[in-house]
Order: C-alpha cells, then structure tokens, then sequence
C-alpha cells in the first residue's frame, strides 16, 4: 500500500512494533518467505557481479527484475512461485538502492552474497489487522480457497500479535509491515502505518533546559538528575554467561558453548530493554511537563569520532578509546534526543536545540568562562564564586540559550 493516502487532520507517519507469536504452520511460510528472498538475493548479486566483470557497470532495477521474472519459470527456483511476488520485488528494490549508493559513494562496497539465510521480509500489499482478535493477515500465507471462503473471520488463521498502542492511536492506512526474527528465536512486526493520535496532553510547565551526558542521562534546569538503572543481578549473569560462553568455546565443547552463547543473548536483550523502557518513559516525562524543551545540538557519531582522535594522541591505547565509546553508545543520548524529537512532534511541543560550546565552563550568572570552573561534579565560578552541580549549571546554561533564541 505505498499509494497515495487520504489526508485527514493531525496525522502523520509511524512505526509501530509488535510482537509476533506463529504456530507451526506460520513459522514454516515466514522461514520459506526468508529462504526466498535470500535465494533471489545471492543470484541476483552474482549475476551483477557477471555483468560487473563485462561491461565495469552494473544493471539496476529494470534489469534486475527482468532476470526474476527469467529464474522464476526454471523448476530450480519454484520456492519463488510459492511466496509473495510483491515482497521479491522489494528485495530488487533494495538492491537497487545498494548499488546506486555505492555508485554515489554512500557505501563502501556493492551488496554482497550472504552466507545465512536473512531473517527478515517485508510486505506492502495485502497486509491486514484484525483488532478484535489481535490477529495480523499477511498475503500468500494461507491456502487462497481457505482465505477467500472463511474470509478470515476463523479463529485458527492469522498469526496472533502483542503491542499495539490502539488506545493511544488510530491506525489510517498500513504502509509497509517488515517481519523478522531476532537471534533469541522471537518474531516481531514493524508496522509503518499513517496513524491518528487520540489524545493530546496539555503540559503544565513552559520550558526546560536539559544537559545529555554518559554517566547522568539527563539533568534539568529544575535540578532533576536522571541516571540509567542499572540491574546488578542481570548484569553479573550476563558477564558470568559471556565468560562461560568463552570458556566452553575455546575448550571446543560446543553444546555447552551454543547453550550459554544463547543464554548471554537473552541477558543482553533484557538489559536493552531495561534502558529502552527508561529511555523512553524518561522522554515522556519531560514531554507532558514541558511546553518547550532545549536540548544541546549533539552527534553521536562525532563525539565517537573525536574521541578515538583525540584519546588516540592522548592515551595512545586501543583499549581506552573502545571503553569511552562502548560508553558514549551505550548511554542512550542520542536515542534520548530522538524520542524527545517525535514525541514533541506529535503532541505539539517545541524542541530548540542549541551550540554545546562552553555550556559546561561558562558561569550560569555571570557569564564567566574558564577551565579552572569546573573540577568534576562541581562547578565553581572563579570570578564571582557561585557554586552548583556542575551539570546543573549546563542545564542553566542551555535554557538561557535557549531564550535568547
């Protein structure tokens, strides 16, 4: 459905994630959509990579789909006649784009051929919900006899869904839905849908100064300090499995070594969700208190950069730099900022960010900017003596910024 959509007030684009839970019969159709799609994927890369080494160009999506429809009628490819066509020409679609980006010099090299079969397949046509039985309908899936006579209305067809926020918005039109299958075994769906939003929350406050950092997640200019929980208990399995995981696989015990590798996976998904779960409930606080919002103009991918630049001249280690930037990446600033952007998006509240240069040396009241101000967590003014947290002043800093704006 990526056709044109009826433009209806207050709506807008989004993603919506939920979880998957198949039976057996489901899990066999999704698995062959996965092999597929994989099988035209390698033979489409060589066969590029055959018109590659003849002409020293490569052939792009009219091309591509003409040697689909060529492969699809040899008896060596008729897994391609059992699945969706309109999900293969996607994955042309994709490769299509992986080529005009390596042209362009946006990708180091051209897509290669994949060794595993990818977990992964999206549709975006024929894609049904049904909301009273939390039941999601995707095409060629089931027998088209079946499908047309029951009109899914039978309680065995459709695979059941967990997820979606229907109370807080109304889905218009399906776009797209991607369903994949992560490392632990679990199925998801993201949906992109153009949805309605229910309801509007009239926050209470007007504006707000927050400063980003790694070890605090958040701190406002209302003297609120917001760290990333931690669980103790999960992180010391999670490093006990990882351990044992290395143990078993360096001893070539290889039961063992697949059963805690899997074990270790589940711990680090559970610790993500964890921080997901903070990070996004944290940004939901600040967006139903605060009209307006000021934020420090960051860049994940800079601050990583400059970071290995300036550690490498400085600590002259490897294992230095790749501690700091598992940090930096891990605490979930730029998710932070990110869910504070759509959020504010679809409540109507305003987001300003502002230069991050000095906010942390420059005096709050009197303007003052100095090295000498700050020694660690505090901050005090060598001009005219004001003492604060040092992340508190940041804060101060960015909200005044903010207003002179």
């Amino acid at each position: 459905m990526k056709g044109t959509h009826r433009n209806i007030e207050d709506t807008f684009t989004r993603n919506l994630k939920i979880r998957l839970y198949p039976n057996k019969h489901y899990e066999e159709q999704l698995e062959k959509c996965f092999k597929a799609r994989t099988i035209l994927f390698n033979h489409l890369v060589e066969y590029n990579n055959s018109v590659f080494a003849e002409r020293h160009t490569y052939d792009y999506y009219y091309n591509l789909r003409r040697e689909y429809l060529r492969i699809k009628a040899l008896d060596k490819y008729s897994i391609l006649t059992k699945v969706d066509s309109h999900m293969l020409r996607e994955c042309i679609e994709d490769l299509d784009r992986g080529y005009k980006n390596y042209i362009n010099g946006f990708k180091i090299k051209p897509p290669q051929v994949t060794n595993s079969i990818v977990c992964t397949c999206r549709f975006v046509e024929g894609v049904h919900i049904n909301y009273s039985k939390n039941k999601l309908y995707l095409p060629r899936l089931e027998d088209s006899f079946l499908k047309v006579s029951t009109r899914m209305k039978d309680s065995k067809y459709g695979i059941k869904f967990k997820g979606l926020p229907t109370k807080k918005y109304r889905v218009i039109n399906i776009l797209q839905c991607t369903v994949f299958k992560d490392l632990v075994g679990r199925w998801y769906a993201t949906i992109t849908a153009r949805v309605k939003l229910l309801k509007r929350i009239t926050p209470t406050e007007s504006i707000a100064g927050i400063d980003v950092g790694v070890e605090r997640l958040a701190v406002d200019s209302n003297r609120g300090i917001y760290s990333l929980s931690i669980n103790k208990k999960l992180t010391n399995k999670y490093i006990r499995f990882i351990k044992l995981y290395m143990y078993y696989l360096k001893h070539k015990e290889y039961d063992k070594y697949l059963y805690y590798k899997n074990r270790y996976r589940k711990m680090h998904y559970k610790l993500n969700n964890i921080r997901n779960d903070f990070t996004h409930k944290l940004s939901r606080m600040y967006i139903n208190k605060y009209k307006t919002i000021a934020v420090e103009d960051i860049n994940i991918f800079d601050m990583v950069k400059s970071f290995c630049r300036k550690a490498s001249a400085k600590f002259k280690t490897f294992r230095t730099t790749k501690i700091m930037n598992k940090k930096i990446l891990e605490s979930r600033m730029g998710m932070f900022i990110a869910c504070l952007r759509y959020k504010a998006f679809e409540n109507g509240n305003k987001i300003i960010t502002v230069n991050k240069a000095y906010t942390s040396l420059a005096c709050s009241k009197c303007g003052n900017i100095d090295n000498k101000n700050r020694k660690g967590h505090v901050f005090t003014c060598t001009k005219c003596g004001f003492k604060e947290h040092s992340d508190i002043n940041a804060a101060f800093n960015i909200k005044q910024l903010s207003l002179k704006r």
